[in-house]
């Protein structure tokens, strides 16, 4: 089943509020868990930091995630110029603006 319309983005907002109590503790949902929300909140995450940079072990523990999920990110995200890894732990942002700037032809004329 394809979920579209009101019907899929009410399934949507049903995953969303789903918590589940696991061994006393708070679970998180599987929506919460996904690997495209995860990345969201990564990509939210470089965007507020000044210097546009992250520590891969403190982005691990502000998102509390185990740190494999955040080298899958990293490794999509740097495969596709997006971050650049400038240490073994640390990556910084190169964004799509810039690579859109890359992109660009020059368009400058030259006059004869």
């Amino acid at each position: 089943n394809k979920m579209t319309g009101s019907s899929g983005i009410q399934i949507q907002e049903t995953l969303k509020q789903r918590v589940s109590l696991k061994s006393g503790s708070l679970a998180m949902s599987r929506f919460d868990t996904s690997l495209g929300l995860l990345t969201t909140k990564f990509i939210n995450l470089i965007k507020t930091s000044i210097t546009g940079s992250v520590d891969l072990n403190e982005a691990a523990d502000r998102l509390n995630v185990q740190k494999r999920r955040i080298y899958d990110i990293t490794n999509v995200l740097e495969g596709i110029h997006m971050l650049k890894k400038v240490s073994k732990n640390q990556i910084v942002w190169k964004g799509l603006e810039q690579q859109q700037q890359q992109q660009q032809p020059n368009t400058r004329e030259t006059k004869a």
